[in-house]
C-alpha cells in the first residue's frame, strides 16, 4: 500500500509537482465524479424543463397568451 503523503512528499522532491499532477499529466484532469453523479442525480429528479426542449423557449418566452386549460380543451 502507497501512502499518498508519503508519495506527493517524494514526488515534489524529486520533480516538483505533486500526485494529482502528475496523474493529470499522464492521462487528463481528474475530476470529481461524486459531485458530478450528485449533479446528474438532482437534474434527474428535478426533471426536464419547458425551455430545455427545442422550440420551446421562443414560445415560452413569447409572451403566448394560450392558458394550460386552453390546451387541455384542444385535445
Amino acid at each position: 500500500m502507497v501512502d499518498v503523503a508519503e508519495l506527493n512528499a517524494l514526488l515534489l522532491d524529486s520533480a516538483g509537482f505533486d500526485a494529482r499532477a502528475v496523474v493529470e499529466q499522464l492521462s487528463g484532469p481528474i475530476g470529481n465524479r461524486s459531485a458530478e453523479r450528485a449533479a446528474a442525480a438532482a437534474a434527474r429528479h428535478e426533471g426536464p424543463r419547458l425551455t430545455s426542449g427545442a422550440g420551446m423557449g421562443s414560445w415560452v418566452g413569447s409572451g403566448s397568451t394560450r392558458s394550460w386549460a386552453g390546451m387541455a380543451m384542444m385535445r
